[in-house]
C-alpha cells in the first residue's frame, strides 16, 4: 500500500508493488475513454477519485487522500486486466473495476454506497430512454463513426477498420487474426490522436508504424507506401535546386519501388552503401536496351510486304518505311534507354536494292522519319543505328538467297554494304550535332583485320563525323581475356549493375585473395538483382503490360516475339585503374606488371561470372559505363574506407 505523502510516479510505484512492469509514462490504455453515448473523451483519474470520495462521504468518510490511493489501485487493476489487449476503455468497465477494488480493499460500506448510486443513475437513464451501451473497439461495430477519410481519388468516406485488415491480408499475406490486431492498434492510435479527418496515406503510415512496433518488419516492407514529401514535389515542380532534385516525381517513385519491392533486401542494402550500384532504378519495369534487326517480317508480324509485281517499286519502298516507323514507335515505348537497330547499313542496302532505290535517296528517306522525333529526346529512348563494315552472315544469306539477286557476287554484297555505310556517315555529318535533338545516335562496329589497314574513305568519313560533333561511337569487334566479341543477336540489355572495384581494394588492404573473394561474393548480389528484374519483366509480359511484346509461349498473333533469355545482364566495369592504384600503388597505364595483375584478376572474375550465369540461366557480360554520378559516389565511399585502413592516403 502507498504511504502517506509519497510523491513517486503512480504507475512506476504500482508496477514495483505488483511485480508487473507497466509502460513508461501514460500508456495508451489511459489516454482516452468512451462514454455511454459513444463520445470519446480524455481519461482523467481525478474523476475516479471524486466518485469514490462522494460514495465514502455518503457513509461518513472524510479521507480524500485515501480516495486518491484507491484510485491508483483502480488504475493498476485496469492495467493488469486490459493492458495486453487492444481496447478503448469505457465508463462501464471503469465503474466495474471501482466496485471490485473497494470490495477487495475492505471498504464494504463505500462499495455498497457506490453500487446504490450507480444503480440509481442507471434507473434514471432508463426512464429517460437513454439505453445506449458503449461499444468496444473489437466488437466490429466501430467506434469512430464521426471520423471521415479522404481517399487518394478525392472521395470522402466513413472510417472502416476492416479495410485495413483486408489490405494487410491482400498485400502482405498476414493471417487474418494478426491483421485484426494491427487494425485495432491503428484505430486506438487514431482515437488517442483526436483526429477527426484522415487521409489514405496517413492511415497507411500509421499502419506501417504499428507493423514495425509489433515486429512485422517484412510485412511493413511489403505494405510500405511509395511517395515523396510535399516539399520535395514542390521543389521539382518549380525547378529549384536541380542538383539536389535531379529526377522526376515518377522516376523517384519507381526507384523506391525497385529498392523496396523488386530487389532483394541484401541488394538494396549493398546499393545503399555503394558496394554495388544498380543503374537506372527508375527503369526497373523496362529492359534498358532493345536490339533488333531491320527484318520486319520477323519482328513485326503485322507487316505484309508489297511485291513489285503488284505495285510500283516506289510505293513498296514507302510501305516498307511506314511499317518500319510504326514498328519503331511501338518499340520505343518499351525500351528503357536505347532502341538499337543492328546492321542498319546492310539491312537498308538489302531493302533498297530489292525495290531499286538509290543509296542516297534510301538513306535520306530513312533518316527523315527520325526527324519527326525532334525535340523529344528527353521523352523517348535514344534510337541507335549500329553500322558495321562487314556483312553479317544472316544478311549475306538474304542478299544471295533473294531471287532477283541470286547472281550477285559476294564482293558486290560487300560493296553495297560499304556504300550504304559511307552514305549514312556522310548524311549524318551534314546534320552534325543536331541529331541529339532527335535522340539519335550512331555506332560503327569495326572488325579485327589482323594488321590490315582500315579503308581510307571510311576513316575520312568517321573523322568528319567526329569533327562535326555527330553523336557517334566506334566499337571494335574483337575478343579478349575479359571481353566478349560483339554478339549480333536479338534481345538487348536487361540492366547494368556495377561492382565498386575501388572499395574492394580499400577493404582488401593489399591482399589479393581477400580482394578476389570480395568481388566474387558481391557477384552473387549482382545475380540476385538480375533475377529479380527478370522475374518482374516475365510477370509483366504474362499480364500483357508489355504489349505489343509477346511471350514465346503464347500463340502467334499481332505481337512482337520477346525472349528474356536472350537479354544480356550487364556487370558494370568501373574504377579498375583506381582499384589497381589502391591495391598495388601502381597504375596499369604505366606499369606492365600492374596491367598483367589486373588482367589476371578480371579473367578470374569473368570465369566466376560465367559459372554463375550458366547456373542461373543468365547471360552475364562485362559492360563499361561512364556515369559521373557513379564515379563520384563510389570514390567517396571508397576513400572514406581507405582513410580508416591506410593512414594519410594520397589520391592519384
Amino acid at each position: 500500500m502507498l504511504l502517506e505523502g509519497q510523491t513517486e510516479n503512480t504507475f512506476s510505484t504500482l508496477a514495483r508493488a505488483s511485480g508487473k512492469p507497466l509502460e513508461d509514462g501514460p500508456c495508451d490504455l489511459f489516454r482516452r475513454i468512451q462514454k455511454r453515448d459513444g463520445r470519446i473523451v480524455d481519461f482523467i483519474p481525478r474523476k475516479i477519485t471524486d466518485a469514490i470520495f462522494k460514495a465514502a462521504q455518503s457513509v461518513g468518510g472524510k479521507d480524500y487522500r485515501r480516495a486518491e490511493t484507491l484510485t491508483e489501485y483502480v488504475i493498476l487493476e485496469l492495467a493488469n486486466q486490459f493492458q495486453e489487449k487492444t481496447i478503448l476503455l469505457n465508463i462501464e468497465q471503469i465503474q466495474d473495476c471501482i466496485e471490485r477494488v473497494l470490495v477487495e480493499k475492505g471498504h464494504y460500506r463505500t462499495a455498497r454506497a457506490f453500487i446504490t448510486y450507480r444503480n440509481e443513475r442507471a434507473r434514471r437513464r432508463a426512464l429517460k430512454g437513454e439505453l445506449l451501451i458503449p461499444c468496444e473497439l473489437f466488437d466490429g461495430t466501430g467506434s469512430l463513426q464521426t471520423v471521415s477519410v479522404s481517399t487518394s481519388q478525392g472521395d470522402s468516406i466513413r472510417w472502416d477498420r476492416e479495410k485495413i485488415v483486408k489490405a494487410l491480408v491482400r498485400e502482405t499475406n498476414l493471417p487474418y487474426e494478426e491483421a485484426r490486431k494491427v487494425s485495432y492498434a491503428v484505430e486506438l492510435e487514431i482515437v488517442h490522436s483526436k483526429i477527426s479527418h484522415l487521409t489514405s496515406p496517413l492511415i497507411r503510415e500509421l499502419t506501417n508504424a504499428k507493423l514495425l512496433q509489433m515486429g512485422y518488419e517484412n510485412e511493413r516492407r511489403l505494405h510500405a507506401r511509395l511517395g515523396l514529401p510535399v516539399y520535395d514535389v514542390e521543389q521539382r515542380l518549380l525547378g529549384r535546386d536541380a542538383a539536389r532534385y535531379p529526377g522526376t516525381v515518377e522516376s523517384e517513385i519507381l526507384c523506391q519501388f525497385a529498392l523496396d519491392r523488386v530487389l532483394p533486401l541484401e541488394v538494396s542494402e549493398a546499393h545503399g552503401i555503394q558496394d554495388v550500384h544498380v543503374h537506372d532504378l527508375h527503369l526497373v519495369h523496362k529492359p534498358l536496351e532493345l536490339r533488333c534487326e531491320l527484318d520486319l517480317p520477323e519482328i513485326a508480324p503485322w507487316y505484309q510486304p508489297e511485291t513489285t509485281g503488284a505495285t510500283s517499286a516506289d510505293r513498296a519502298w514507302s510501305h516498307f518505311l511506314a511499317s518500319w516507323e510504326n514498328t519503331e514507335s511501338r518499340l520505343l515505348g518499351l525500351a528503357g534507354k536505347r532502341l538499337i537497330w543492328e546492321n542498319t547499313n546492310a539491312s537498308l542496302a538489302f531493302h533498297a536494292q530489292r525495290y531499286g532505290i538509290e543509296p542516297a535517296q534510301a538513306v535520306q528517306q530513312a533518316l527523315a522519319k527520325v526527324w519527326r522525333l525532334a525535340g523529344q529526346a528527353e521523352k523517348t529512348p535514344a534510337i541507335t543505328w549500329r553500322l558495321a563494315d562487314t556483312v553479317a552472315p544472316r544478311w549475306r544469306g538474304k542478299f544471295i538467297g533473294t531471287r532477283q539477286l541470286s547472281l550477285l557476287p559476294e564482293d558486290e554484297v560487300d560493296a553495297a554494304n560499304r556504300s550504304f555505310l559511307l552514305e549514312i556517315l556522310r548524311q549524318a555529318a551534314d546534320t552534325g550535332p543536331y541529331w541529339i535533338a532527335c535522340g539519335m545516335e550512331f555506332e560503327v562496329v569495326l572488325a579485327a583485320r589482323a594488321g590490315k589497314p582500315l579503308d581510307s574513305l571510311l576513316l575520312e568519313a568517321l573523322a568528319e563525323c567526329i569533327s562535326r560533333s555527330v553523336p557517334l561511337r566506334i566499337l571494335f569487334q574483337r575478343a579478349s581475356i575479359v571481353g566478349e566479341k560483339e554478339e549480333h543477336q536479338p534481345g538487348g540489355l536487361l540492366q547494368t549493375i556495377s561492382l565498386n572495384f575501388p572499395r574492394a581494394a580499400a577493404i582488401a588492404g593489399g591482399k589479393d585473395e581477400v580482394l578476389a573473394e570480395w568481388l566474387e561474393d558481391h557477384l552473387h548480389r549482382v545475380v540476385e538483382a538480375h533475377q529479380a528484374k527478370k522475374a518482374l519483366l516475365a510477370n509483366r509480359l504474362k499480364a500483357g503490360a508489355l504489349a505489343p511484346l509477346q511471350s514465346p509461349g503464347k500463340a502467334a498473333g499481332q505481337d512482337i516475339p520477346f525472349h528474356l533469355e536472350q537479354f544480356v545482364c550487364g556487370v558494370g566495369v568501373w574504377g579498375l585503374a583506381e582499384m589497381t592504384r589502391l591495391h598495388l600503388g601502381e597504375s596499369p597505364a604505366k606499369s606492365d606488371a600492374a596491367l598483367k595483375w589486373l588482367l589476371k584478376l578480371m579473367a578470374r572474375i569473368k570465369l566466376r561470372m560465367n559459372e554463375l550465369g550458366d547456373r542461373h540461366g543468365l547471360r552475364l557480360r562485362f559492360v563499361s559505363n561512364r556515369s559521373r554520378r557513379l564515379s563520384t559516389g563510389c570514390l567517396n565511399h571508397s576513400w572514406k574506407r581507405v582513410s580508416t585502413v591506410i593512414p594519410n592516403p594520397v589520391r592519384a
